[in-house]
């Protein structure tokens, strides 16, 4: 029985050629799967950083575009918001408020060169973490409208010491509209960024427009539909995509 055993086990054991065949192949492997690893993430690190051109924007000309001249309105130009520039990683800022009797509304742009920050980075800075941080209190925000200029904003309504900020802001990576991330973390945005077929380096601007009135109630006015008309114009509205 022992030497019928042993019999078996040795037919049953490979051979020394089979097992040299197999470590070579595993060493044939090994380089392969890992050239053809690389070469699949270098693509996609190309495929994801080359800006394309429908994803260009030239810097913005802001006085051109938010500066308006409007019966009725006087305007103000912010010069302090260069102070922020430091903080938001920009130079390209320009602020502009406008007032009449009972009524106050502020523009604000920012505009980041191509790999001049990434969208994590841009996002940090959006109303839903600023504001609140510095003591404003979010409230129930209006009824939304049908249709809104540039594309639908992020929408806010926040309180502080009496006053009210009716807040439009719009963040647009590589010409796409994004909406409200869930953070600004790596892996909080890293969807955004797979799902959107846009170059981790494009260019990103923001747009905020903030009142003490209803903005639904303003958004007909001459003042705001002409700047409205002068960002689409420059190409600073949502892109439509086929």
């Amino acid at each position: 029985m022992y030497t019928g055993a042993t019999s078996v086990g040795r037919h049953q054991q490979p051979s020394a050629p089979s097992v040299r065949e197999s470590r070579v192949r595993y060493r044939l492997w090994l380089p392969v799967s890992l050239a053809l690893f690389m070469g699949v993430a270098t693509v996609f690190t190309v495929w994801k950083t080359r800006v394309r051109a429908d994803e260009v924007r030239a810097l913005p000309d802001f006085p051109r575009l938010l500066h308006v001249s409007a019966p009725g309105w006087t305007a103000e130009e912010d010069r302090e918001i260069s102070d922020f520039a430091a903080t938001l990683g920009t130079e390209h800022l320009y602020a502009i408020s406008y007032r009449r009797p009972g009524t106050e509304v502020s523009v604000y742009m920012a505009f980041w060169e191509p790999g001049q920050s990434t969208l994590g980075q841009v996002s940090f800075h959006q109303p839903a973490y600023c504001m609140p941080g510095t003591g404003w209190t979010a409230q129930p925000t209006p009824a939304p409208l049908p249709r809104y200029p540039l594309g639908p904003p992020q929408r806010f309504t926040y309180t502080l010491a009496g006053e009210v900020q009716q807040v439009w802001y719009w963040h647009f990576y590589g010409g796409r509209l994004m909406g409200q991330l869930p953070g600004f973390l790596p892996w909080q945005v890293a969807p955004s960024l797979l799902r959107e077929p846009v170059s981790a380096r494009a260019p990103q601007w923001v747009i905020r427009l903030a009142s003490n009135r209803r903005l639904e109630e303003l958004q007909s006015e001459p003042l705001l539909q002409e700047i409205f008309q002068r960002l689409e114009s420059a190409g600073f509205a949502e892109r439509v995509q086929p």
